[in-house]
Parts: structure tokens; C-alpha cells; sequence
């Protein structure tokens, strides 16, 4: 028999009582009887409760036991071996009677329990919970197998995409998304999910090079047709819009109205979500050019640092030049937030101006922010940089200029509009010394495409800020005539001077090389002479020899070959001209149809040195043909006269390779090593041998023998855990050298990274490995992924037991032009495919 205003408190039906009301209600408890007649009462209720197909309880609910006064509620909760969870709750009211307290603590413990939230028992889908757990094979064999049991639901495959972007295999879940709205073409989730998933290249890298912009924009608004009341699925589209189809946010390209009228929408429909993204409709409305707007929008809004610099940008931006300046800097003065204030939201303006291109304007603005205060020179220097900086016009130089070829080539490479056809107009083809090669090299090119954004991305700045530093910047001279070619410099701003080679071909001006690569000059030089045109070879090994130096130390044939042939200003004899082209080529495949007439030379050479000088050649040329019968006697003289000579021992140690005589190179190694036991060289040297001969063990125990005497470098390290890779033995010792080598190379070498990562994925660390290879193509700037980053993913897909994935990888490891080393990635990959059963 409680009290009627027990039973019809405010408080029970959402409302608060008044202080006053409260006191009321407690005086009138408290001024009746002690004692309350209290009508017994015993209820429970039971929930059983199945879990949905593929999904798992995440954990059960804790059993509670609660006073309430007198009273008691229970909760108690199971799951029994079906999983069937079942919720057992009683309330009891306990004894008769109540004094007037326990009416009133009876009363708050009720009003309490009813403010709490809802009872959740909660479930993860399977798959997620067990990537969760870092289980992502289990994961993906759970949701392939309820895709199995459910072939023509949508479901299951959107949990699948779901699954395998996690995972980083951004095209098969964009597949799998596209398969949901295949089986249900009225689903707002199938529509949504392939939304998401289009987002996402390849490697599961969002707005990176390979993502597909317009599926994403027409797969949202699909969803949104379907199911008009998703605000979540609006804001997914405005902020896709805030970016162009290469991934850049804010850019000239991106559809930043349909962005503003999606936020304006959002807001008219659900005001307080709208106002979570309020900032995202004032920079959309600046980066759009659309400022008198913002500075409206901003009269209706709360002031803060960034609110304040969006006005000070859209006030420079409306004037432009010295007024735009002006007023800008005289709104930052008469802003509330203080002298900080005011210098935090000029900076931020700064930085906005240079994504709106308003170079000068935003030097100004960040000039201002650090106005009367100690200036970092660093700083300094970005405010003269962007002082100067323009435009880039896109202007480029006439075709009658040589300089044009490596001016047009580099923004080409950059800007991702490198083609095979561009590739024909500015790339020397008789540089190459096969189709093979040259094809080659265009892939290598065409792996640039993006490199601008990735550059963009280390530099915290907009891909077209980038460019215009850096085409703005570019200072090309040339050096030259037609007849004799043209050395071209090309400086850069941040940058070392790179130096180029171009000759005018089929009218053309094109570029031959930029040293890195010897044989580009030496197969080009060969052409040259072959085409009477020895003028052009002459300067060409003269512009090679400058970069080459002859070798030293204790080593007297060691360096480069070229120097042995050629001197700055030799006479032009052709002979002399074909013997240092060669040397340039030692190393190519075009080396092979010049052996015999090197041979011949060889034979007939006028002195010792001259002999000396074409024996080393002819073994770099007999090592690439791999032809061990004619590299034996060749070496064994060159060894004979320079016993010491680790040159001389290498090649030697080449033809026993070749021939398979592993007695031969191993004593020879042997008897060095008995006289210079702790000779780092011919360590290395005997170590490599070891690897040749399939000993990976004893690979390892002689890089041991380096760290053991602290003459180890960075390659060491990783080469003891790249040899693993081959025989399997990846145990602590292995991963704790991979890991120094990269410790050494401060994290930012692209061998030593793709080494762990390759080692991580083969202990199945698959999440530690992906992350390592993504940093490894960062280091290398690479857009898309190189023979040595599709055999580190193909490792990883086999450990997700997706094997056909793995099979398309391996097979996109590339194999190698030429002598095929005993550690190559591509052997690697072969032996990968052989145990999947394919080639």
C-alpha cells in the first residue's frame, strides 16, 4: 500500500520534480506511521536469447544482485553449449512491513534503475571478432564459409568486404562489395559498403593511386536513393567530395559545391549532426572561392583559431595582393582571442593561402604571425620561398630546346602522364641494349605514376603546391651542339643537381642517360659509333668519365672499368672508343656480341696493361653471359699475377660458380681466409659462395664471424635475414639481425624494411609485415608496388589462405635480365609457386 504520489512521481514519467515537490514528498512519508504495509511481491522474467548466424557473443552481461531499500533485484545470465544465451531477473520485495526510510530508499533505488541504459547483450560477427583477435586467416575462412552456406545473400559478402579491406586487399573487397549489390540491388548497406570499398586501392590504401573516385560518388548516392534518412551515408559522399580523383583534398579539381550543398542539407535535416561538421562546410566554402559565403557563415558561428584564420584567408582572398594583405592583417588585429590568438589563426591563414595558391599573400600572413618575435631560420626561409614562388603555368619549353626532353620527362614522371609514346619521343631507344630492356625501363616509368602525391604527402602539402615549387624552380643549361650532344644540369629547389646526356635523334632531342646507369651510356656510345657519329660518342665517355674515378686502396684492380679505358680528351681512335664503351656494357646483355672480338683483342694485346685492362672486362662480360668455360682461363691469370687482389678472387670465384666447382672456390677461399682470418672482404666473399652453393647455414654462421669482430654493416645484417627466406630457418637470431640492419639504416632503407617484412610474413606477423612493405614503398616513393613488394604481399596472402591471391602475386615478380643471383626475389617467388602447385 505505497503512497498514490510513490506510484505517480514526476521523476517515473521523465519529468523532474521541484526542490519544492521533493520536500513535500518527504515530509508526507515521513509524517504518517512508522511503519508501511507492504504487499508482497515475487516476479521474474526469463529472455532467451540465439544468436544470429555468424556472430558471436562478445561477452556475457555480469550477474548483479542490487538493494533497493528492503527490496532485491537479481540478474543472472548463461550460455549453454548451443550458445543460447538465456537472462533470468527477480524482484522481490522482501519483508511486510517498511519504515518510513525504506519507503524513501525503496523509492530512490527505483528512480535510479530507471535512468539506468538498457540491459545489452551484445554479438560481434565472426569474422570481425576474429580479426580482432589478430586471427585474419580464421577470419576470412569464417566469412567464406558463411558466404558458402549463403551464395545468394548480400550480407555475407558485405561482411567479407569489410573483412578483406581490414586485411589491406583492397580489390578483392571492392569485388566482394560489388557482388552484394548484384544479389540485392535494393540494399542501402550493399551500396553503402561499395562506397566505402571504392575509397581503397589495391593494397587497401585509401584515396591512394588505383582508387576509384566515381565508383564511390555513384555508389553513395545509390544508397542515399534507397534510403534517403542515412545522414551517415550523406556525409561519407560531401567529405568524398572534398577530394579530386587523385586523392588530393581542397584541389581546383574537387567537387567542393556538391560538398558545400551536401553539409547545407545535412544541417537542414539533422541539425546537431550538422553541426559536428560545420568546419567542414567553412573550409569547403574557402577552398571553392566562394568567400563572401564564409565570411557570412562565419558571422553565425562561435569564434576559434581556425575559425578565425578562415576569416582572415577569405578577407585576403576577396582583395588579393597588397589590400587583400592589409585587411587581412587588420581583421587578425581587431580579433578577441589576444596577441596568441591573433598570431596562431595569421599562421593558419598562411598555410591556407598557400593551399589557395596565394603565394605572396600567404608569406605575408605567416611573416605577420611571428612579427617582434625571434624568427627560426627555417622559417625565414619558407616566407622568401613563397615569396618568390608563382604559378606554375604549365609552360613548357619549345622542342627545338635540348633542355626540353629532361624538362618535359621529369614533370612527366612526376605528374603521373608518363606513356610509352612519351617514352618513344624523349628516350634514346638505342640505349637499351634489348626490347626486353627497354620495356623494362618504361615499367619501371610508368611505377612512378603518383609520385608526385606520395612526394606531397612527406612534405605536408597539396600535390599542385608541390609542383609549382618544383616546376617553378627548375633551372636547366645546356652544354653542347647537335654534332657533339649536350651535357644538361638541371637544379632543383631541396634538391642535388642532376646531370643528363641528350642527342637529337629522329629530330628529336632526347635523352640518353643521367649516369646512374653505365650501360645506357655504353650502348648509346656502341649506336653512336656504329652510325659514324663519333663525335657524339667522344663527348659522351668524356661526360662518363668525369663521374667515374679509378678505383684505390688496397686493391689495385678494383673500380670502375671505364677509367682503365678512357681519359678525359683522349684522341678519338676508335678502338679505343669501342674498348671503353664496352666497359660499359660489361654488365649488359649487350656484352655478348662483343666478346669476341674483346677475346681477339685479348690475345693481341701491345702490353701487359692492355692485357690486364681486357682481361677484367672480359670477366665482367664472360660472368654475365655466364659462360664459366671462357671466364676460367681469364680470371686464372688475372689471379696468378694479383694473388691478393680481391677482385681477382671474385672473379675466379665466378667461374667456379658458373662450372659448379665448388672444391675449386672453396679452397681458394679457404687458403685466404687461413692467412687473413678476419678480413671483412673476403668474409663477405665466402659467404656469398656459401649462398651459392645452397648453404644458407653456413651463409649465416660467416656473417657471424663479421659480427663477432664488429665489422658488420647495415647489408650484413639484412643479408644474414634475407638467407631464412630460403631454407626456412627464421628463428630468433635471424629477426633480431633484420631487425639491426634497419635500426642502422634508421628505419629508412627500402631493402633492409622489405627484408623484416618479408620475414614477418613468413611467421605469419602479417599486420607488422603489410605495414613494413607500405613503408617501404613510401621510402621508394613508389605509387604502386615493385617485384620485391608483390612477393612480400604474396607471402602475406598465403598466410590469409588465400592462395589464388598469392598465385597472381608471385607471378608479378619479374625475372631478373641476365645471371639470375642465388638470393634473388624472383627464386623465391618461383619456389613459392612451385609449392602452390603452379608456375
Amino acid at each position: 500500500r505505497l503512497p498514490d504520489w510513490f506510484k505517480t512521481d514526476p521523476k517515473l514519467k521523465g519529468q523532474k520534480p521541484t526542490p519544492q515537490q521533493e520536500d513535500d514528498q518527504k515530509r508526507a512519508v515521513q509524517s504518517r506511521a512508522a511503519n508501511y504495509d507492504v504487499f508482497p511481491i515475487l516476479t521474474e522474467w526469463r529472455y532467451r536469447i540465439t544468436p544470429p548466424e555468424g556472430f558471436a557473443l562478445r561477452a556475457l552481461p555480469e550477474d548483479k544482485k542490487t538493494a533497493m531499500g528492503p527490496a532485491l533485484l537479481t540478474q543472472h545470465y548463461e550460455q549453454d553449449a548451443q550458445g543460447t544465451i538465456t537472462a533470468d531477473l527477480r524482484f522481490s520485495t522482501g519483508k511486510p512491513q517498511y519504515t518510513a526510510d525504506e519507503v524513501l530508499a525503496l523509492r530512490d533505488a527505483v528512480l535510479a534503475t530507471y535512468k539506468q541504459e538498457m540491459i545489452m547483450v551484445l554479438f560481434d560477427q565472426q569474422g570481425a571478432k576474429l580479426l580482432a583477435a589478430g586471427k585474419p586467416r580464421e577470419a576470412l575462412a569464417a566469412d567464406r564459409a558463411r558466404i558458402e552456406k549463403h551464395p545468394n545473400e548480400a550480407l555475407p559478402h558485405v561482411q567479407m568486404a569489410y573483412a578483406l579491406l581490414k586485411v589491406g586487399m583492397g580489390d578483392r573487397a571492392r569485388a566482394e562489395a560489388l557482388r552484394a549489390t548484384q544479389l540485392d540491388p535494393k540494399s542501402a548497406v550493399a551500396f553503402k559498403t561499395l562506397g566505402w570499398m571504392c575509397q581503397f586501392n589495391g593494397l587497401g590504401m585509401q584515396r591512394s593511386e588505383g582508387f576509384d573516385w566515381d565508383c564511390a560518388s555513384a555508389a553513395y548516392k545509390k544508397a542515399m536513393e534507397l534510403d534517403p534518412d542515412d545522414t551517415n551515408t550523406l556525409i561519407n559522399l560531401a567529405i568524398l567530395d572534398e577530394y579530386d580523383h587523385s586523392g588530393e583534398r581542397y584541389s581546383a579539381h574537387a567537387a567542393l559545391t556538391d560538398a558545400v550543398r551536401l553539409f547545407r542539407s545535412l544541417l537542414d535535416k539533422d541539425k546537431d549532426t550538422g553541426e559536428q561538421y560545420r568546419d567542414n562546410l567553412l573550409y569547403d566554402l574557402l577552398y571553392s572561392n566562394q568567400y563572401k559565403d564564409l565570411l557570412l557563415e562565419l558571422g553565425k558561428v562561435a569564434s576559434s583559431v581556425n575559425r578565425d584564420a578562415l576569416g582572415i584567408s577569405a578577407t585576403v582572398a576577396l582583395e588579393g595582393g597588397p589590400k587583400g594583405i592589409a585587411a587581412g592583417i587588420d581583421r587578425a588585429d581587431h580579433l578577441a582571442a589576444g596577441a596568441d590568438g591573433r598570431n596562431s589563426a595569421l599562421a593558419a591563414a598562411g598555410n591556407q593561402l598557400i593551399y589557395l595558391r596565394m603565394y605572396p599573400e600567404a608569406a605575408e600572413m605567416l611573416a605577420a604571425s611571428v612579427q617582434g618575435q625571434s624568427d627560426s631560420a627555417a622559417t625565414t626561409q619558407r616566407i622568401g620561398i613563397f615569396r618568390q614562388l608563382a604559378r606554375w603555368n604549365e609552360t613548357y619549353l619549345p622542342a627545338s630546346d635540348p633542355s626540353s626532353a629532361v624538362q618535359r620527362m621529369m614533370l612527366a614522371a612526376m605528374t603521373g602522364q608518363f606513356t610509352e609514346k612519351l617514352a618513344n619521343d624523349l628516350l634514346a631507344r638505342h640505349a637499351y641494349g634489348s626490347d626486353l630492356e627497354w620495356q623494362r625501363n618504361i615499367e619501371k616509368s610508368l611505377e612512378s605514376r603518383g609520385m608526385l602525391h606520395t612526394m606531397a604527402e612527406h612534405a605536408n602539402l597539396p600535390a599542385s603546391v608541390l609542383l609549382d615549387l618544383i616546376a617553378g624552380n627548375i633551372k636547366l643549361s645546356a652544354e653542347g651542339s647537335d654534332a657533339s650532344g649536350y651535357k644538361i644540369a638541371m637544379h632543383s629547389i631541396g634538391a642535388k643537381t642532376q646531370n643528363f646526356f641528350v642527342v637529337k635523334e629522329d629530330g628529336r632531342y632526347k635523352i640518353v642517360t643521367e649516369g646512374s646507369t653505365p650501360s645506357e651510356a655504353g650502348n648509346e656510345a656502341l649506336y653512336l659509333l656504329s652510325s659514324g657519329r663519333d663525335s657524339e660518342a667522344h663527348s659522351l665517355l668524356d661526360w662518363m668519365r668525369d663521374r667515374m674515378h679509378k678505383g684505390g686502396g688496397d686493391d689495385p684492380l678494383s673500380g670502375p672499368l671505364l677509367p682503365r679505358f678512357w681519359t678525359v680528351g683522349d684522341a678519338a681512335d676508335r678502338k679505343a672508343m669501342q674498348h671503353a664503351a664496352a666497359a660499359l656494357v660489361g654488365g649488359n646483355s649487350s656484352i655478348r656480341g662483343l666478346l669476341p672480338a674483346l677475346q681477339a683483342d685479348w690475345k693481341n694485346a701491345a702490353n701487359e696493361q692492355e692485357r690486364l685492362n681486357l682481361a677484367l672486362l672480359l670477366s665482367d662480360g664472360y660472368n654475365t653471359v655466364e659462360d664459366g668455360a671462357a671466364l676460367k682461363p681469364v680470371s686464372a691469370e688475372v689471379l696468378a699475377k694479383y694473388p691478393d687482389s680481391y677482385t681477382a678472387i671474385q672473379h675466379a670465384g665466378n667461374a667456379d660458380r658458373l662450372l659448379k666447382n665448388w672444391n675449386d672456390w672453396n679452397s681458394m677461399l679457404d687458403a685466404q681466409l687461413a692467412r687473413h682470418p678476419d678480413d671483412e672482404i673476403l668474409l663477405r666473399l665466402k659467404a656469398r659462395s656459401a649462398e651459392a652453393q645452397g648453404n644458407f647455414a653456413l651463409d649465416r654462421a660467416t656473417l657471424q664471424r663479421l659480427f663477432d669482430n664488429g665489422k658488420a654493416g647495415s647489408n650484413d645484417y639484412n643479408a644474414y635475414g634475407w638467407s631464412a627466406l630460403f631454407d626456412g630457418k627464421i628463428d630468433a637470431d635471424v629477426i633480431k639481425n633484420a631487425q639491426q640492419a634497419n635500426l642502422l639504416t634508421h628505419n629508412g632503407n627500402f631493402n633492409e624494411l622489405h627484408t623484416l617484412a618479408c620475414l614477418y610474413a613468413a611467421q605469419g606477423r602479417t599486420t607488422e609485415a603489410r605495414d613494413l612493405l607500405l613503408k617501404a614503398m613510401t621510402q621508394q616513393n613508389l605509387s604502386e608496388p615493385n617485384s620485391a613488394i608483390w612477393y612480400g604481399l604474396g607471402s602475406i596472402y598465403e598466410q590469409y589462405g588465400v592462395p589464388d591471391a598469392a598465385i597472381e602475386a608471385y607471378r608479378k615478380v619479374e625475372k631478373p635480365e641476365g645471371p639470375i643471383d642465388a638470393t634473388s626475389t624472383w627464386l623465391l617467388a618461383q619456389a613459392r609457386l612451385k609449392a602452390l602447385g603452379t608456375s
